[in-house]
């Protein structure tokens, strides 16, 4: 019963947390996040798509705050999480790269920023390909 509420608890502070993002007090969103962190490890929840939500919160909070190097660790654990994951979205996949990229292209990194959006690329090559054929059946 007690993991229950452990697991509840931290999701309702993923909500508390989004809330605050939207609202822009990103002082509030973190404190909500970090705590969710943290309930989710009590819980013992590993690998889980809001973990790596999680993580790409924070990354965005920290972005937007020009934290880059936070932002990037943050980025990289939201990918770590995702990778695990056998039904990650590969758009997910794809919004995180992108972000890890540019956090890493403002620090001057570079060929690693290249590297990640040529990852990015590849990952959206075959939705782009199924898209351009839905539009040619459609014309």
């Amino acid at each position: 019963m007690a993991a229950e509420s452990e697991v509840s608890d931290w999701e309702e502070l993923i909500a508390c947390g989004y809330r605050a993002y939207l609202a822009g007090d990103s002082y509030a969103a973190e404190q909500a996040f970090k705590a969710a962190l943290a309930n989710a490890a009590l819980a013992k929840v590993q690998v889980h798509p809001n973990i790596g939500l999680l993580f790409f919160l924070l990354g965005e909070l920290y972005s937007e705050a020009q934290f880059y190097a936070e932002a990037e660790s943050c980025y990289r654990y939201a990918l770590l999480v995702y990778d695990g994951l056998s039904a990650a979205d590969d758009i997910d996949m794809c919004i995180i790269l992108k972000r890890l990229a540019d956090t890493c292209r403002v620090q001057g990194k570079t060929a690693e920023a290249n590297a990640l959006s040529k990852r990015d690329e590849e990952l959206l090559a075959p939705t782009r390909m199924q898209l351009e054929s839905i539009f040619q059946r459609s014309a």
